[in-house]
């Protein structure tokens, strides 16, 4: 019994262990259309204080460093400091975004479904720590299990130092980050999500230099019809109604038992792996799937006796 009971602990083990684990998410251009803010915020700026600065040389800056950011423009001429510089661009963004958080439409619903389905979300954002904050402390309660910022002392983005730090504020072991899904929107962000090993999508949708052939694992356009859910097809479910059974009783030993390991997992992103009659490309959508054959058991149904049935006196009856 000893050994069926560890079999049966190790079994869920193993599985747990390749479940959806967590989602992380960059932030700007990712879960808030904000770019177009440090845009307004770079080229005023530059245009007050002497230097040169357009469209283009902002949408390369984006998923940077701000200091990196600030560097650019004071080769181009701004007569500040690249601290004044970084100051300024950040006082900008706050004022706007602490008047509103500029969601992407469908991004809330996704992080509702991942909280309904107990997949933890966390932030990882080059972005400082009150930009973070405001953030969190606008999106839908309890969808945020924690962050990582650009004022935490961790290498920046392309590293995949942000991304491991916030596996391990969560327990995950650099191993397993490969049952995490990160999503990212810069190249320098998507390198930094790839190389820590978590499955990487491209957000394409809001990023007007070509993202599509970063080293991303896939790549979506916009959140319309990606929610978190559980396919019904495929998903194990507890019995219902309820059996009424209050416990087996008999000789274990009748039970003849064994492992199979069959567990993998994969992301299909192509088909129609439920038969719901839709192609998963088609509808902007991506499967997330994990199936394990762990353990058999064979018994003597004449050994084992059923207890389902109260007696008047208290006792159990077969």
């Amino acid at each position: 019994m000893t050994e069926l009971n560890n079999g049966i602990q190790n079994g869920a083990q193993e599985v747990s262990k390749l479940m959806l684990k967590a989602v992380f998410w960059d932030m700007d251009g990712t879960l808030i259309d904000s770019e177009p803010y440090w845009h307004e915020g770079e080229l005023k700026i530059a245009a007050d204080h002497g230097g040169y600065w357009d469209e283009d040389l902002a949408w390369q800056g984006s998923g940077t460093p701000v200091p990196d950011v600030a560097r650019r423009m004071v080769e181009h001429g701004c007569k500040l400091s690249i601290e004044e510089i970084g100051k300024g661009m950040i006082d900008y963004v706050a004022q706007k975004e602490f008047e509103r958080i500029p969601w992407i439409d469908g991004v809330e619903d996704v992080l509702l479904s991942l909280k309904e389905a107990g997949v933890p979300s966390m932030l990882v954002t080059t972005s400082p720590r009150h930009l973070a904050e405001n953030l969190i402390a606008q999106a839908p309660d309890g969808t945020f299990a924690g962050y990582v910022c650009g004022d935490d002392d961790v290498e920046k983005k392309p590293s995949p130092a942000p991304y491991l730090a916030a596996g391990r504020k969560l327990g995950i072991a650099p191993e397993d980050m490969k049952y995490c899904i990160a999503v990212e929107d810069s190249m320098s962000g998507l390198r930094s999500a790839a190389a820590s090993g978590a499955t990487t999508l491209g957000q394409t949708g809001f990023m007007r230099i070509d993202n599509s052939n970063g080293p991303q694992f896939a790549s979506i356009n916009g959140y319309d019809g990606i929610p978190a859910a559980t396919s019904g097809t495929v998903n194990g479910r507890l019995i219902t109604p309820a059996t009424g059974i209050l416990a087996f009783l008999g000789d274990f030993r009748l039970i003849k038992w064994g492992m199979v390991r069959d567990i993998w997992s994969e992301i299909i992103e192509y088909g129609d792996p439920d038969n719901t009659g839709k192609d998963l490309k088609g509808v902007n959508q991506i499967a997330y799937r994990t199936e394990a054959m762990y353990s058999y058991a064979i018994l003597d149904p004449k050994g084992i006796a059923v207890l389902n049935k109260p007696t008047s006196t208290g006792r159990t009856a077969k």
